[in-house]
């Protein structure tokens, strides 16, 4: 009686010494787990006891050479390490708090204890692999755990910012936690996993594959051409590769079209450019020795059945030299008020420089030049060169010279201009013509007038000259006057 007074005794105060805390051991449901209490030493034990919430399990001593099974549960004193307890098949009951206590021979006592958590594989609900991006996913996310999970969601290995990563877990039920969690599918979801991570000791997660169904987007380039936003200036005769790239998913069917018919496989030499990735295509148009007739907007199309077709669009600004041209005659140069007027015609890309000049001394001196045209279309102008006083000198020879940059000037066809050309070629406004008409018209009338009225007075005197005869006849040589 005295020595079990001392045992209990000893057993308090060495309670109190070690000042022993509870840690946290986890197991998942159906696996093996082993709890190991270190010792100082192993000699001179005289027996241990097992305990679960204060309920004896096992005991080991020297008959059972320190081993001891009872179902699921084993325990032994491995010589100069520590005392082992092993647990079978954990399930969710066997959670809780476990101890040892173990007596030596010099009438101490040691005693450990450590908390067993149990838990099971997380499962995902709600989660569909295929979505359309801007579909809603309510992800559910449930464990069984004997012990409160925390829970945060991931795609992959990058935590999602715009959604919560502390769960509100929820209790389900005795041992169930779950969690939800609201995102909308994105594109930049595509391929990649919904992880749902646990975090209770085993760091368990569990996950889905996204695939996200999206509209393509679609660009146009012209390779080894530098572009200003979607101009790509070219040379003509020059060779041309116009890139189409789609992405999207499923991978897009991407075509080209021109500004004047569209453009496919069999009438172009083209080329598909696969295996880009699983969502990205590359179309190349090769347009070889490039003319001023490719000239246009040519747009990259991409349609995939999702969402809408796309474009992106690139205009091939093809460059050549200039033509030119006078477009006026010396008949036509002067107008009914005395000013010279010179036309002149360029065709070219881009916009050239127009000059008229005139023979000198056998050398062409500029007269007038201008870089902005009295009218223009895509490739033609026409300046208007007005002189509205013309001097002494004005007769020679005139011609139009035209530059781009491009190649050499171009020069018109030579216009000779003399001082009867100008006394030949002015000609009437249809003013002076009707005023030169009335005139005309005017005189005629008061000739005609003039004649019969001369014709009158013939034919008056030569009655009167009867009739007076006739009278002093009658009167005796005396003409009475009335």
């Amino acid at each position: 009686m005295a020595m079990r007074r001392f045992v209990l005794i000893s057993l308090c105060c060495a309670l109190a010494n070690t000042g022993l805390g509870l840690s946290v051991h986890t197991v998942l449901i159906n696996g093996d787990t082993e709890i190991e209490w270190p010792m100082s030493t192993t000699r001179q034990v005289s027996f241990a006891v097992f305990e679960k919430d204060d309920v004896q399990l096992l005991r080991i001593d020297r008959t059972n050479h320190f081993k001891a099974t009872n179902g699921k549960f084993y325990a032994e004193l491995k010589e100069k390490s520590a005392l082992i307890l092993k647990i079978s098949n954990a399930s969710l009951e066997n959670n809780g708090v476990y101890s040892h206590t173990t007596y030596y021979y010099t009438g101490n006592a040691e005693e450990g204890m450590i908390r067993l958590q149990v838990q099971g594989q997380p499962d995902l609900f709600n989660v569909s692999s295929d979505t359309v991006e801007g579909d809603a996913i309510h992800a559910l996310c449930c464990v069984e755990s004997t012990m409160e999970p925390l829970m945060k969601w991931k795609v992959d290995t990058s935590i999602l910012n715009d959604i919560k990563q502390n769960a509100s877990v929820q209790k389900i039920s005795d041992y169930k936690y779950c969690d939800v969690v609201d995102l909308t599918s994105h594109r930049v979801y595509n391929d990649k996993s919904l992880i749902c991570e646990v975090q209770n000791g085993l760091h368990l997660s569990v996950s889905s594959s996204l695939n996200v169904f999206y509209e393509p987007t679609v660009t146009a380039s012209v390779d080894s051409v530098i572009c200003s936003k979607v101009t790509c200036i070219l040379r003509e005769f020059t060779d041309a590769l116009v890139i189409c790239t789609g992405e999207g998913n499923p991978r897009p069917n991407v075509v080209l079209e021109s500004p004047l018919r569209r453009i496919d496989l069999p009438e172009w030499n083209s080329s598909l450019i696969a295996n880009v990735s699983e969502f990205t295509v590359n179309r190349h148009f090769w347009f070889a020795n490039i003319t001023r007739n490719h000239y246009g907007l040519y747009k990259c199309e991409a349609s995939n059945g999702v969402g809408n077709v796309v474009y992106d669009a690139v205009l091939l600004n093809i460059t050549f030299d200039t033509t030119v041209k006078m477009l006026t005659s010396p008949s036509d140069m002067f107008t009914s008020n005395g000013s010279f007027i010179v036309e002149c015609e360029s065709y070219s890309n881009p916009l050239a420089e127009m000059s008229l000049q005139k023979e000198i001394y056998g050398e062409w001196a500029t007269l007038r030049s201008s870089t902005v045209p009295e009218s223009k279309t895509r490739f033609t102008a026409i300046w208007k060169f007005t002189f509205d006083e013309i001097k002494d000198g004005y007769e020679g020879r005139y011609r139009c010279k035209a530059y781009n940059g491009i190649g050499r000037p171009a020069t018109s066809n030579l216009t000779i201009l003399s001082p009867v050309q100008q006394q030949e070629s002015r000609p009437f406004t249809w003013k002076l013509q009707l005023m030169t008409l009335v005139i005309l018209a005017v005189f005629g009338l008061v000739t005609v007038m003039v004649m019969r009225y001369r014709k009158f007075v013939s034919i008056y005197h030569t009655r009167y000259g009867t009739i007076q005869a006739r009278i002093q006849g009658m009167w005796g040589g005396v003409v009475p006057h009335f």
